[in-house]
């Protein structure tokens, strides 16, 4: 059952991507929400593009689903592996949140889902390549702690 509530959130979230115009995000719902949720994207990237896995974990909860559009599905486990690996490369990405993006909607009595565009680059012999992808996180507030419970990365 759980595998299935999983698919039928998965899939209706990725509809709800494709059928999204190009336009820039409506205003917050809520803006202390927003501003929360600015807050912990800010410091969750800020570890990812440090390379540091020990700040990075403690933003995913243990029950994590990672959604990757061409990779399939993690779960927290093999999230961490795959960012540790991640942070061992030698060419690893920067990512931004492109500005305008992000809209957050609260998710009554859980925590609230953040949607957005974030770009990732990365230098190699010199040249610097970059790429847009779409996002989706739902983040679960429990004793005033908040931590991702689902990642769904689209578009790549």
């Amino acid at each position: 059952m759980k595998l299935l509530t999983s698919c039928l959130l998965f899939t209706t979230c990725l509809l709800a991507l494709r059928a999204a115009p190009e336009t820039p995000a409506s205003p917050p719902v809520d803006p202390t929400l927003t501003a929360i949720l600015t807050d912990l994207d800010a410091r969750l990237f800020a570890a990812f593009n440090a390379a540091d896995l020990a700040a990075a974990q403690p933003f995913f909860a243990p029950d994590l689903e990672f959604y990757h559009d061409k990779n399939g599905v993690e779960n927290y486990a093999q999230t961490i592996a795959s960012l540790d690996r991640l942070f061992h490369q030698a060419i690893r990405p920067q990512r931004t949140l492109i500005p305008g993006t992000m809209e957050v909607y609260p998710i009554k009595d859980f925590g609230a889902v953040q949607i957005g565009s974030h770009r990732f680059c990365v230098v190699e012999n010199g040249q610097k390549s970059c790429s847009v992808y779409k996002f989706i996180h739902i983040w679960r507030l429990r004793d005033g702690h908040w931590q991702l419970t689902r990642v769904i990365s689209v578009g790549h």
